[in-house]
């Protein structure tokens, strides 16, 4: 076999050199169908500087250029009768037989495959933040391995028995390795993409040959002239900046009440945006300023002017601070003092940015922001600052602080089996002990889950078909003078029985001090105001605790009411 090769090598008539056989295979092929170029539907991409021969890409973009959010194929093929340029690495060399094995060994082992901007094809649209184009498809080797290894070695074989192997030597131009890739171009790429295409072993090692070219993207057009992001009048912080669109590869540049300023500039890429901090020559003193920027080339060459615009610098927003009540909860219906930054706007918010109450604007250093009557026991509340320059998805918040009841407290709450009814106790104590302050105050209760308010029905009352609600006067601890004050006349129930509502009439039925009752220690002044009702367990309610309920007295807050259904 040996002296074969040797007399196969030796004859030069009957022998193809490897240069006849780059020149005979010039051109890939796709699919492993013979090709001098790229499909009919595709065209050819230009191969960069150090792409093998035999490397070519190709696309089926417009050639224009892919357009943003499009989906696009771009392919790459390498033409294995041209794998002699690369054969010396892999050690083929010295005669054709040793070549046809080596190539022989080389396409049964390889796998191509195509990268987009240094990522896999299935993993280029979330690497890039877009929406996947069914896994981004690609494919790998179009050669049957087993195959051509067949095919090659009938040509060494013929070869070998000194048969001229020319038509089918011819025939390895029909075969290629080929790699493509299914994509979509993301809708905010402002620059070409750069398509590597890969030939590395099926074991997984380095890649032994690479290429790459660039798919060109038809980018929007530029301006001519520089031009601001936003309106007439633009507000910003002291050390912010603004953005706009300008000429591509220029230098943006303030000029300021008729100033041109040296610095800062900014650079407007390839995308026709610019950002441009605001030199530190403009006060953060909340007056106006003329301005507009201009564009130059990098030898200084002004190329345009933006429209001019007024520009007003604040300082940095302060964040918010409740200084009253500086500890502790706060109260539906609440005052709040906040301090923070003149002008500034400060709205009380729960932990989802809605409103608890009406908005203030800080003045001197504080503002006054009231809290709703309505807002929920142990609602978390936080006070937002916002300012011109500063839009609510910005917002500086203070520490929070939990909604309760300071001046009302529940004494009593009710426990019954369904059906039955009992007695529940709240307690009003002003801060001042000024009982009177309560006079006027609208009180509303809603009964907890499971209870509602019914009327006296007993036959045998004076008072049925009346609801069960009295006032006393206490101290702090509770003692009473023992006088009370019948409100059955006062109050309002809604007609599902789950609210009612009364204003608080004159206190001094419940509160004389000639009707306080001694004790042994001497009088005991009244400084809470005691309200007494019935309430009735519903009768198909479920046994265990019952919230929902509330006590909300204007002007004072609000307290939660709870109750128990037994079995």
């Amino acid at each position: 076999m040996a002296n074969a090769m040797r007399r196969v090598a030796s004859t030069t008539r009957r022998a193809v050199s490897v240069a006849t056989l780059i020149a005979a295979a010039a051109g890939g092929a796709f699919g492993g169908v013979a090709s001098a170029g790229a499909p009919a539907q595709f065209r050819e991409l230009s191969a960069e500087a150090g792409t093998p021969p035999g490397m070519q890409f190709s696309t089926d973009a417009p050639r224009a250029g892919a357009k943003p959010d499009s989906v696009v194929t771009v392919k790459m093929s390498l033409a294995l009768a041209r794998m002699s340029v690369v054969a010396p690495r892999r050690g083929v060399a010295g005669g054709q037989i040793e070549f046809l094995q080596g190539l022989q060994h080389f396409a049964s082992s390889k796998l191509a495959t195509i990268k987009l901007d240094g990522y896999r094809c299935e993993d280029y649209d979330d690497a890039m933040g877009t929406l996947r184009v069914t896994d981004g498809q690609q494919d790998g080797r179009d050669v049957d391995g087993a195959a051509f290894a067949a095919f090659v070695q009938d040509i060494i074989a013929k070869m070998s028995k000194g048969s001229d192997p020319a038509a089918d030597l011819a025939a390895l131009r029909a075969y290629s390795l080929v790699a493509s890739c299914r994509f979509r171009v993301p809708s905010d790429l402002v620059r070409n993409i750069e398509v590597a295409g890969i030939v590395q072993s099926g074991g997984g090692n380095a890649a032994d040959i690479a290429g790459r070219a660039f798919l060109p993207v038809d980018l929007p057009e530029a301006p001519a002239a520089p031009a601001v992001d936003g309106p007439d009048d633009l507000v910003v912080h002291e050390g912010g900046g603004l953005t706009g669109t300008g000429p591509r590869d220029t230098l943006i540049r303030w000029n300021i009440d008729g100033a041109r300023i040296p610095a800062p500039t900014a650079y407007v890429g390839h995308d026709g945006k610019w950002a441009l901090r605001v030199p530190p020559v403009v006060p953060a003193d909340g007056k106006p300023h003329q301005v507009f920027v201009t564009s130059e080339t990098s030898d200084g060459k002004v190329t345009g002017q933006s429209a001019g615009r007024r520009l007003t610098v604040l300082p940095a927003l302060a964040r918010p601070v409740i200084t009253d009540p500086e500890d502790g909860a706060v109260s539906p219906g609440q005052v709040l003092t906040v301090s923070g930054s003149n002008g500034a706007t400060v709205t009380p918010v729960d932990k989802n940015g809605k409103p608890l109450g009406s908005p203030a604007t800080i003045e001197n250093g504080t503002a006054r922001v009231s809290l709703d009557k309505n807002v929920p026991l142990g609602t978390a509340v936080r006070i937002r600052a916002t300012d011109a320059a500063t839009p609510v998805s910005d917002a500086l918040f203070s520490d929070p602080k939990t909604v309760e009841a300071s001046a009302i407290s529940l004494l009593w709450s009710p426990s019954a089996a369904p059906g039955g009814d009992h007695l529940a106790t709240f307690a009003i104590q002003p801060e001042n002990g000024d009982l009177s302050s309560v006079v006027g105050k609208k009180i509303t209760i809603k009964a907890p889950d499971g209870f509602t308010f019914q009327p006296i029905s007993d036959e045998k009352s004076t008072v049925r078909g009346r609801y069960n609600i009295t006032a006393n006067a206490s101290d702090k601890d509770g003692r009473n003078n023992g006088a009370c004050t019948w409100l059955a006349d006062l109050v309002s129930v809604s007609p599902d029985g789950k609210t009612m509502t009364f204003v608080f009439p004159s206190v001094d039925p419940v509160s004389r001090d000639d009707v306080v009752k001694k004790l042994s220690g001497g009088d005991y002044p009244p400084n809470q105001l005691q309200v007494t009702f019935h309430v009735t367990a519903d009768a198909n309610a479920t046994a265990g605790e019952k919230t929902g309920g509330q006590v909300t007295v204007d002007g004072f807050g609000a307290a939660q009411f709870t109750g128990r259904v037994t079995t």
